[in-house]
């Protein structure tokens, strides 16, 4: 990581303007402050009884689809650690990333895959695919067959 003092002669190069003396070149100025990080612990806390509820129930789809969360939980807890300066890595920041954009990713191939009408959409589009895959196949077969008995025909 680099110190700050090194930023600003980067920074002094770009924006000569820039005044460095109030507050923190690079960093967070909340770092261990309680109340400051109060917004990044409310997201961990809050969802947790609507998802504990939803885990209860124990529907098959809405059961994974809780299980979700999870992985913004997880970032978020990463990203207060960061914050809190009890593990800073430059992973980690990319990780938090990873694990916030993997619900979006895969709440719609769960959708796809737990809720009935769209289960049987999907295998119905699957099998009409395979089954024209199958009869191009074919197709392309049966016509090669013929090309290559018309070449021998003239060939004699």
């Amino acid at each position: 990581m680099w110190s700050d003092e090194h930023v600003k002669e980067v920074l002094s190069v770009y924006y000569p303007t820039l005044d460095y003396a109030h507050g923190p070149v690079t960093g967070n100025a909340s770092n261990g402050d309680i109340y400051a990080d109060y917004g990044t612990i409310l997201a961990l806390i809050f969802p947790f009884p609507c998802y504990t509820f939803i885990l209860t129930v124990r529907y098959k789809a809405l059961s994974f689809h809780a299980c979700l969360p999870i992985l913004n939980v997880t970032a978020t807890t990463i990203t207060t650690i960061m914050l809190m300066d009890i593990i800073r890595h430059p992973a980690l920041e990319n990780v938090v990333f990873i694990f916030a954009s993997l619900p979006s990713c895969i709440s719609p191939i769960l959708t796809l895959n737990f809720i009935r009408p769209y289960r049987v959409c999907r295998a119905a589009v699957m099998a009409r695919t395979s089954k024209q895959i199958v009869v191009g196949v074919l197709t392309g077969i049966r016509s090669l067959v013929l090309w290559i008995r018309l070449a021998a025909r003239f060939a004699r």
